[in-house]
């Protein structure tokens, strides 16, 4: 939330405030599809078989950017959360999960110290490479840490076409965190990662479970697919948190195919294209979603990276939109 001393400046009316505000609460719908829960149960089952192993069970999660990645990461970390206890008169904070990213500068002292940052040391930047591993590895067990999160895992590969050593440098250090006594890493990139460690056998074994979050598909007219599930949950949730009574039929394989068109099935965007729409339905004072607010959003240019089509999806006819999908 901005820091707005003036909002009531900025805002036209007390009904505009309040419809951005009904629609903020749309941010915090999480739609649990089957990827995400069947990653979100995985990753728990590798934290789980880690407890009674002698090494822990590391992983990879990968997927585009708007899959949900991040989604996955805070709703496990969520269960999570640190405290203080207290063990032989010393308080200790403990920090049983954290989330970081792989700088695409490649350079490992970065690495160290963002996690060591995120372990409170009091100094993240004093030391060698040697002693900053050797006090990562103290904290970890200290402060109780059971997995940790790693994202930005494809800066490795642009890394390691630029600078092969530094590349290697930041493999080794990724293999010295995998220890007896270690937590459980789970390195978060995009499909392409799901290859980046196939020369590496040693690394390989390292995270041999790699789930995956695809695309939600609209199926076939006969047989619906994971898009209108999601289409139809995230709208029904829309009507719950909101003063909105109705949305478009989302279950209609032509309107699912449309949505596909526009936002390729990535999770993000077609969570984007529902709540601006409904924002758009609530400022214009009205209670009832139609396709014509789903055009309106889809000509703001939200889309237009990422759409199969170069004109508008719910505008265009049904044979039009065939011949692009046909290319």
């Amino acid at each position: 939330m901005l820091p707005f001393d003036h909002a009531n400046t900025l805002f036209e009316s007390e009904a505009e405030r309040n419809a951005y505000r009904e629609a903020a609460e749309l941010d915090r719908i999480v739609v649990l599809h089957p990827a995400l829960s069947n990653a979100v149960t995985g990753i728990k089952g590798c934290i789980k078989a880690s407890v009674a192993s002698r090494t822990p069970e590391c992983c990879m999660l990968l997927g585009d950017g708007g899959m949900g990645k991040t989604t996955i990461a805070n709703l496990i970390m969520t269960g999570m959360a640190p405290q203080t206890v207290v063990e032989n008169d010393c308080e200790i904070d403990t920090m049983p999960a954290f989330y970081m990213s792989l700088p695409p500068e490649g350079r490992l002292d970065g690495l160290t110290e963002e996690m060591l940052a995120k372990l409170n040391d009091v100094n993240p930047l004093a030391g060698s490479p040697v002693s900053r591993s050797k006090r990562i590895n103290t904290l970890l067990k200290r402060c109780r840490t059971t997995i940790v999160f790693i994202d930005e895992l494809h800066n490795l590969s642009v890394i390691q076409k630029k600078d092969a050593r530094a590349g290697q440098a930041i493999c080794n250090w990724l293999k010295e965190l995998f220890n007896a006594e270690g937590p459980v890493i789970c390195l978060v990139g995009t499909d392409e990662c799901k290859t980046i460690f196939d020369k590496d056998t040693q690394m390989s074994r390292r995270y041999k479970s790699k789930f995956m979050l695809t695309p939600l598909h609209p199926g076939t007219a006969d047989e619906p697919g994971e898009l209108q599930r999601f289409l139809g949950v995230l709208a029904s949730k829309i009507v719950e948190r909101t003063s909105i009574k109705s949305t478009p039929s989302f279950s209609e394989y032509g309107l699912a195919l449309r949505v596909f068109a526009a936002t390729r099935g990535n999770i993000d965007y077609v969570s984007t294209l529902l709540k601006v729409a409904a924002r758009h339905t609530l400022l214009g004072g009205r209670d009832v979603i139609t396709k014509t607010d789903l055009a309106s959003v889809w000509d703001t240019g939200i889309f237009a990276a990422l759409s199969v089509t170069k004109q508008n999806p719910f505008t265009m006819s049904g044979p039009t939109l065939a011949a692009a999908f046909r290319g």
